[in-house]
């Protein structure tokens, strides 16, 4: 038994020794790996720092963005209220044309009609003159010889008078003759 108790002394530092040194690997691996952990742990941490600092510059931008977004899309509305109100004006205007071509068409030909009825009363008119010339042609001609017929009568009334007064001393010699 006592060899049997120096090979499990002997087994057991061999076993020792191989387990210490295996502990003693162990240690080192675990070193190693908790240094390697650690400076991939920084670097992790360095890179989740640039992230946050990257989401934090995507966010400002973000909010950026969107505030140009709201101000292009109140510009959107703006320019569309304008635009449907140019359109109603454009509208308006479009019927007071049309309504103001209607005018004109229908002022053309009252002022057509106006001018056919001037040409119509000048031609009424000339002919009025025409008529008033050729009536006062033959009223003066009517004058001229009312006036000969007055000039007539006048010396007729003038003759006659004459007469009856040389009758008149005629009969008044006559008739005296007798009386006398």
């Amino acid at each position: 038994m006592a060899v049997l108790y120096r090979i499990c002394i002997v087994f057991s530092s061999i076993f020792n020794r191989y387990f210490l040194s295996c502990a003693q690997q162990n240690r080192q691996e675990l070193e190693r790996l908790k240094r390697k952990l650690e400076t991939e742990l920084n670097d992790i941490k360095e890179q989740l720092n640039e992230k946050r600092l990257q989401l934090e510059e995507l966010q400002t931008q973000l909010g950026k963005r969107e505030e140009e977004l709201n101000q292009v899309l109140l510009r959107c509305d703006d320019e569309s209220a304008s635009k449907a109100q140019s359109q109603k004006v454009l509208r308006e205007l479009e019927v007071q044309l049309v309504e103001l071509q209607e005018d004109l068409e229908s002022e053309k030909q009252a002022r057509a009609k106006a001018e056919k009825q001037k040409r119509d009363l000048n031609e009424e008119l000339e002919a009025l003159k025409n008529e008033l010339i050729d009536s006062l042609d033959v009223t003066a001609a009517q004058k001229a010889i009312a006036i000969n017929r007055e000039q007539e009568l006048q010396h007729l009334k003038g003759c006659s008078t004459r007469s009856s007064n040389s009758g008149y001393s005629w009969k008044t010699r006559k008739n005296g003759r007798r009386t006398w």
